[in-house]
């Protein structure tokens, strides 16, 4: 049998909220206005003005508008071609950098777009709304123009946060992110003023003392922690508290 660890990614906790479609009369506009999460167009048709800020940009067939939470924001269908748009509106606890961009110029995103325009109406798409959410944020992460180095060190925290307790490498991250890992190690420093070496070392040890406090005896914790060798960890928590895991069992 063989088994691949599907590697998280900025859409973890990811909610999809709601979706539409609209053909838009000459002019139709909105704004200004602000959300309280994501919205972004795509514009199956005709083409349009989005203000975001200072800036107003001209968005066309084909291309994605993006709306940031709580930022204030204006946009307004051509006279002459106004637009056909499609939606989706989502909350990210930790958005990825391409999101900050007001325009993303033809991505090849349609299909996702011409489902909705399709079926918005539909009572029982809910589910393929989030399969669809996801693949949006996928496809755009594939840009490699939209790789920003705090996107490679919060790929490799969620990745630790969920897989502490199996077998995990810098350089198996690395590969995985097509990036060296020595890269690697001094964006994460950076972002996070820890190596990931030592900040997995920290979570699995937060993660074993959780387990020995709720009741599982040493090496069970250890090992559930994502302690491979069970001397280390002695090791690793003496270091750190001053004295061996069992002295806190005997007070628990």
């Amino acid at each position: 049998m063989a088994e691949r660890l599907v590697a998280p990614n900025y859409w973890n906790n990811l909610t999809a909220i709601f979706f539409g479609y609209e053909k838009c009369a000459p002019g139709y506009s909105f704004g200004p206005g602000s959300r309280e999460y994501y919205l972004v167009h795509y514009i199956l048709s005709g083409k349009g003005i989005y203000s975001r800020g200072n800036n107003t940009y001209k968005v066309n067939t084909g291309d994605l508008f993006i709306i940031r939470p709580d930022e204030e924001t204006f946009y307004c269908a051509d006279r002459q071609d106004p637009w056909e748009y499609a939606w989706l509106a989502f909350r990210i606890p930790d958005p990825p950098m391409f999101l900050d961009e007001p325009v993303i110029r033809q991505p090849p995103i349609g299909h996702i777009f011409t489902f909705i325009r399709d079926h918005f109406r539909d009572k029982s798409i809910d589910g393929k709304i989030y399969s669809l959410t996801y693949e949006l944020l996928w496809i755009l992460t594939q840009k490699e123009s939209s790789r920003m180095p705090e996107d490679y060190a919060l790929y490799a925290k969620t990745y630790f946060e969920l897989s502490y307790a199996r077998p995990i490498t810098i350089q198996n991250i690395a590969v995985n992110l097509h990036i060296d890992r020595r890269y690697l190690t001094e964006v994460f420093r950076k972002t996070y003023g820890i190596s990931p070496k030592a900040y997995l070392t920290n979570l699995r040890m937060e993660k074993a003392i959780h387990y020995m406090d709720t009741g599982h005896n040493i090496t069970e914790s250890a090992r559930m922690a994502g302690f491979t060798d069970l001397s280390n960890f002695y090791k690793q928590y003496k270091d750190r508290y001053g004295s061996l895991p069992g002295v806190r069992l005997k007070k628990l």
